[in-house]
């Protein structure tokens, strides 16, 4: 199906899979060459996305770089959806036998011209995809310069996203800024902008005086909105250069 796909739709640019309800299996999209835009949406019964999606038949037989040329990327509306896998496999390092691998280990590419990445209602998301496929390296999103996070609660996990210059952060039942945010700005003094949109009472704990304020006060643009009762509260904070 991999190279029936490619052979097919050799030009196609953009996709929306939509209401594909009853699908536990995407199809394996990865090694269509031209696609730039793709949209994934209200696929209720898929729980796990792995190497099927990127066009690898066995988890073994990883491509080096898929998703060649996609630039945006969305999944919304994924009640079931937990776990997200680009290196082609979750545990091989115990499915080559012992056998001893030789000379430099050879990196995969993952989505490597991706831009925009929008995850939107995915409450059983618990990590954005990083990691090793046995001893090969995966690079996962090394473009990607702008990520919205939208009512993924479970969130908990990612890393390595140093292209990243915008995050949008979208959660009402937020009650603390998540644990995995420092990671993505420490060592930066610009080039980096979050603006999330909570309830007021994460706000309030965003202000000089709150708990999540030596998180805040380390973003190079901040901008914390929360809507209430009287209309919008909000939060900017611009760090000085050291």
């Amino acid at each position: 199906m991999m190279s029936s796909l490619a052979t097919s739709f050799p030009r196609l640019t953009r996709l929306f899979l939509h209401r594909c309800e009853l699908c536990q299996q995407l199809p394996p999209l990865g090694r269509l060459p031209e696609l730039k835009y793709l949209h994934i949406g209200a696929a209720s019964a898929l729980v796990s996305i792995g190497h099927e999606f990127l066009g690898d038949e066995t988890p073994k037989a990883a491509s080096t770089v898929v998703f060649p040329k996609l630039k945006i990327f969305r999944i919304e509306d994924m009640p079931n959806w937990e776990t997200w896998n680009l290196g082609g496999s979750g545990d091989d390092d115990d499915d080559d036998g012992g056998q001893e691998h030789y000379g430099a280990p050879q990196t995969l590419l993952r989505l490597p011209r991706l831009e925009d990445l929008t995850l939107r209602n995915c409450p059983r998301l618990s990590a954005l995809p990083t990691g090793t496929n046995g001893v090969r390296k995966v690079r996962t999103f090394p473009a990607l310069s702008r990520l919205t996070i939208h009512d993924c609660s479970a969130l908990a996990y990612m890393e390595n996203l140093d292209a990243l210059e915008c995050l949008k952060l979208v959660d009402e039942s937020m009650e603390h800024l998540p644990s995995w945010l420092p990671g993505l700005f420490q060592g930066r003094q610009s080039r980096f902008k979050m603006d999330a949109f909570c309830n007021l009472r994460l706000l309030k704990r965003c202000l000089d005086d709150g708990p999540d304020w030596p998180i805040v006060r380390e973003i190079p643009v901040a901008n914390i909105y929360s809507d209430t009762v009287n209309g919008r509260a909000s939060l900017h904070y611009v760090k000085e250069p050291s």
